[in-house]
């Protein structure tokens, strides 16, 4: 079998495989369609470059833009902030909605110091003690402000131009 690479600005677009009997040109494409195949030997792909001589690596993919990572690192930020924190061994849901009834929770325990709290965990349901429901909230309330800290930190350093890429967003501090 036979490889050729057919090639458009540069960049190889298709690898054609032609049995080792057929002469393209002749025997399959039209001629002018073969003049622009090119011999590809072993581990030429579709993606790398072709500069008339020889076969390199794909291009880079460009650069995101600022657009492209303020909307990366907002669906990082949401992702972290939702995706739940441990307190005292018990798994806690940071959702939105989660959040919304720790708020009320936390209140209520400041309120009525004395009153126990039966409160749904991500683990299912827990009867707690006003400290600890208190605990849970300060707990979310430091994973929630934590995680637009460091987007507010990550956005302002897109702005800046000193993060440029998606595994510079990844690689901020984010809450584990």
């Amino acid at each position: 079998m036979q490889n050729f690479a057919l090639v458009r600005d540069a960049v190889v677009v298709e690898i054609i495989t032609v049995p080792d009997e057929l002469v393209i040109g002749v025997d399959i494409y039209t001629a002018d369609f073969a003049a622009g195949l090119i011999v590809a030997g072993e581990g030429v792909e579709v993606g790398m470059t072709y500069d008339g001589e020889a076969f390199g690596p794909p291009p880079a993919p460009p650069a995101p833009d600022k657009a492209s990572l303020a909307a990366y690192a907002a669906a990082k930020r949401w992702q972290i902030e939702n995706g739940g924190i441990t307190v005292a061994g018990a798994e806690i849901k940071t959702t939105q909605e989660s959040q919304a009834r720790i708020t009320g929770a936390y209140a209520f325990a400041k309120d009525n110091p004395s009153e126990p709290i039966d409160f749904l965990s991500a683990s299912g349901w827990v009867n707690l003690t006003s400290a600890e429901m208190i605990a849970i909230g300060q707990a979310a309330g430091v994973h929630v402000q934590t995680c637009f800290r460091i987007s507010c930190a990550v956005d302002a350093a897109i702005d800046a131009g000193t993060i440029t890429s998606f595994a510079a967003i990844d690689a901020a501090a984010w809450p584990a």
